[in-house]
């Protein structure tokens, strides 16, 4: 189900019972989707997101010959002991993007 942000405010109370019987509620603002409101349902592993991410069709799972999460982090860590990253790389990335 989807609200606009006026109609949020105003059906607070009916938008929480939705959420508490297991919907998940959209919220519009100019006719776009800006936010979801569901459930809490506790703390959540990585593996469990990316499951339900890739069952509602938001990612793709990846393709057999990538590389693990762990083993893009270990070549990261043996070259960053090699040659560390610079401090303000981050700035220095954003600058260049205009």
């Amino acid at each position: 189900m989807t609200y606009s942000v006026q109609d949020a405010r105003e059906h607070l109370g009916e938008i929480l019972e939705k959420v508490r019987s297991g919907e998940r509620v959209l919220i519009s603002e100019a006719g776009s989707e800006v936010a979801e409101i569901r459930s809490v349902e506790g703390p959540v592993s990585t593996e469990e997101t990316l499951r339900r991410l890739e069952e509602e069709g938001i990612i793709t799972p990846p393709s057999a010959d990538q590389p693990s999460l762990a083993e893009v982090l270990r070549e990261l860590e043996e070259d960053w002991r090699v040659d560390p990253p610079k401090p303000g790389g981050l700035k220095r990335f954003l600058e260049s993007r205009g």
